[in-house]
């Protein structure tokens, strides 16, 4: 409130304007200049996140299982992990290409016709051809079980491909600091200067960056007005972006809403999100788990910190969700982690009920449903059934062998193709045969 009686509260040195209308364009003076001051003050103080990643509560609820070199694994450090059709996983780590079936790793090394055995990428295109970038070693194809090599520009062929991404209808792939389109066979650099992450946001590419981010035009990769490190097109609508020290959400307004902060220039993953909703990713060491509700009151502009992280020691470099729910996630250092809910909820039902059920070591598990016969569901190798039987019991034998108890006992591999119904096996016969 402005005080005409005595001195005039907008003018510090106590000067008195001559009329009322003077005194209030007066001190309109005074208060556009003071802002005129502040303004830049303000500008250069960053706006407060909702929620500091320090303060996020621990990670519960989750079931989490680890495989490293003592389990089979090549290498400690898992740079890729892509699913295939057959569900089962490529990783990429610096000791060559593995596939894990869920219980073990098949490995493919320099004594498999690898030419480099650090392995820094794994794609697969549509064709199920398996693309893989290595360290300071180029780009390189693996199909129908050996190396194809490619035909690369001699910059391409020294760098480290990073990334491999399928978007505007070819082939890209990534160095730290070059970008390289596939065209009719060949391979052409498009952009140079240092990057982080591709990332494909509303059908066009971007490169995100420490100092810049950038968007292809169709011709060229033009700059973009904020620096971003990865993006991610929510569902509910917003464009969530990953820069240098903490995450940012863009509404139907255009502006950037802070909503989750960190201290140091971290390394971050790209994004997953899983079936119930919750946005997963890296930063640094830690695995990060955005709640299904904070994604909801950011959008709406309400104050939320439903968010929870687990610290996983060493660098957290490739977040993957499988086709059933599970969370992948590889580390540098610390090799294979799998994730899933601890919850209970029905997976099955029919007028038949559940007559018996065995867990698989992958994470999968058999079902008899009454006569309807023998299902497996769930990890990461897909769906099998054996019809009509009337299984009551089952169990696995040191060899991992099934035994089910119908009106007599049998057996059969499971890691085998399954026949169309249940082998009786010779070692049964001593048993007990109702039939």
């Amino acid at each position: 409130m402005l005080d005409f009686e005595g001195t005039d509260r907008c003018d510090p040195r106590g000067r008195r304007p001559n009329s009322g209308a003077t005194r209030v364009g007066f001190c309109l003076v005074r208060w556009v200049a003071l802002l005129g001051t502040l303004s830049p003050i303000l500008a250069s103080q960053p706006a407060r996140a909702e929620c500091d990643l320090s303060e996020a509560k621990e990670l519960t609820g989750y079931d989490m299982h680890n495989w490293s070199m003592a389990d089979g694994l090549p290498q400690s450090s898992v740079t890729g992990i892509v699913q295939t059709r057959r569900h089962d996983l490529l990783l990429g780590t610096f000791g060559g290409l593995a596939r894990f079936d869920g219980a073990s790793f098949r490995v493919y090394d320099l004594t498999k016709g690898l030419p480099n055995p650090r392995v820094v990428a794994v794609f697969v295109d549509r064709n199920e051809r398996v693309w893989l970038g290595f360290e300071n070693g180029g780009l390189g194809r693996w199909e129908s079980g050996r190396f194809v090599s490619l035909p690369l520009p001699p910059r391409m062929a020294r760098s480290s491909i990073v990334q491999v991404q399928r978007a505007h209808g070819t082939l890209w792939a990534s160095s730290r600091d070059a970008v390289f389109r596939e065209s009719g066979g060949t391979w052409q650099r498009v952009y140079e200067g240092y990057h982080g992450q591709m990332a494909v946001v509303d059908d066009t590419l971007r490169l995100g960056g420490h100092e810049g981010a950038w968007a292809w035009t169709g011709e060229r990769f033009e700059p973009l007005p904020s620096t971003t490190l990865t993006w991610f097109r929510d569902p509910l609508g917003p464009l969530w972006h990953w820069q240098t020290r903490g995450l940012r959400l863009k509404v139907a307004d255009k502006t950037l809403r802070p909503a989750l902060s960190w201290t140091d220039h971290e390394h971050v993953t790209h994004p997953v999100l899983d079936d119930s909703g919750a946005l997963w990713f890296g930063v640094g060491s830690h695995l990060v788990r955005l709640d299904p509700s904070f994604r909801q009151a950011l959008r709406a502009g309400e104050e939320s910190c439903r968010v929870q992280r687990i610290d996983l020691g060493y660098l957290v470099d490739e977040v993957e969700l499988a086709a059933d729910g599970t969370l992948w996630v590889g580390t540098i250092g610390r090799g294979l982690w799998r994730l899933r809910p601890r919850v209970h909820r029905m997976i099955a039902s029919g007028p038949t009920g559940v007559g018996a059920l065995l867990a698989d070591p992958d994470g999968g598990y058999w079902t008899a449903r009454g006569c309807r016969g023998v299902w497996r569901v769930g990890g990461p190798r897909p769906a099998r059934k054996i019809p009509k039987r009337c299984i009551q019991a089952m169990a696995r034998d040191p060899e991992g062998r099934i035994w089910a108890a119908e009106r007599g006992i049998w057996s059969f591999d499971p890691r085998s193709a399954l026949p169309a119904r249940l082998e009786r096996d010779p070692d049964a016969e001593p048993l007990i045969d109702a039939r």
